[in-house]
């Protein structure tokens, strides 16, 4: 599986195994009902049943075949499963919030009162989505055998991280000015950017805290992690926003830059938005879960 730990930790998997495969099958069936209904019913709320289904269904299928898997965290270090949902319910608050609503205006909820934004969006929604794109991500790079080294020596450590995490807090800060003197067509056109740059700013603290990372496996001259993030980002983005199209739980506006479509969905929401919202969390899953949560087995080797 691509963007793991080279030194993992022995994790017994087979106590887990039948509530696994339970869990799968609750999975599959969770993510037919939200596609009916965001195809055929139009239910606004088919989200939440969606990144629910399809974080059990690509979490079960992970912790089957390979034992990678933030779910057999979740089974066997609950304390560091319940702590990274909860930053990711964190940071989906200030992405909704901070970003996407008063910087860029970027989205609106045109069905949702406030309760449901809190359940299906902050509780629920942003949180389980982040987790459900990392699982898809280890799902995807393992169907194309995306298998890396990660650099855990590098002089330049010091300087990459520096770069990436004072860039990024350049740009948020240059974001939060242009909005405040009204000039918030400058605003969206640097948050595209700073999705961008922010996502390599995870990465950089990944990378400094010699966790697997992106620049990690690039610096050892491995190209199959970023092969991994160029096929994988994009699909990730069409299974999450295309029935989106049809249910408008949310609705895009003030896209800088491009008006160009996949299947309805803009470009630059499938490669800078997504971009982010998978190698975040991925990021955040391999500093705060231990590595015994992604230990190999002995089919793996």
């Amino acid at each position: 599986m691509g963007f793991q730990n080279t030194v993992p930790l022995p994790f017994d998997r087979a106590p887990h195994q039948p509530r696994a495969q339970v869990l799968l099958l609750s999975g599959i069936c969770l993510a037919l009902l939200s596609l009916y209904l965001a195809f055929i019913a139009r239910d606004p709320r088919w989200y939440t049943p969606f990144v629910l289904g399809t974080y059990l269904l690509f979490g079960a299928s992970n912790h089957l075949a390979q034992n990678r898997s933030t779910l057999s965290a979740a089974f066997s270090y609950p304390k560091h499963f319940f702590r990274l949902y909860l930053l990711l319910a964190i940071l989906s608050f200030l992405i909704d919030l901070l970003l996407g609503r008063f910087l860029g205006d970027f989205w609106v909820y045109p069905s949702f009162d406030t309760l449901d934004q809190i359940v299906h969006v902050w509780l629920l929604g942003y949180p389980l989505a982040l987790l459900s794109a990392v699982e898809s991500f280890w799902v995807f790079s393992r169907l194309l055998r995306c298998n890396n080294r990660n650099a855990l020596d590098a002089s330049w450590r010091g300087l990459y991280f520096w770069t990436f995490v004072l860039v990024t807090l350049f740009l948020l800060c240059a974001a939060i000015y242009f909005r405040l003197v009204d000039k918030i067509h400058v605003t969206r056109q640097i948050m595209f950017l700073l999705l961008f740059i922010g996502g390599l700013g995870f990465d950089a603290v990944a990378f400094y805290l010699r966790k697997p990372s992106l620049i990690g496996s690039i610096s050892v001259g491995s190209i199959y992690t970023p092969l991994c993030f160029t096929i994988c980002v994009p699909v990730i983005g069409l299974l999450h926003e295309f029935p989106n199209t049809y249910a408008r739980e949310w609705i895009y506006q003030n896209i800088p830059f491009v008006h160009t479509e996949v299947l309805g969905v803009n470009v630059l929401v499938l490669s800078a938005g997504w971009f982010f919202l998978t190698i975040m969390p991925l990021t955040l899953a391999h500093i705060l879960l231990p590595s015994a949560a992604f230990a190999p087995t002995s089919q793996d080797s």
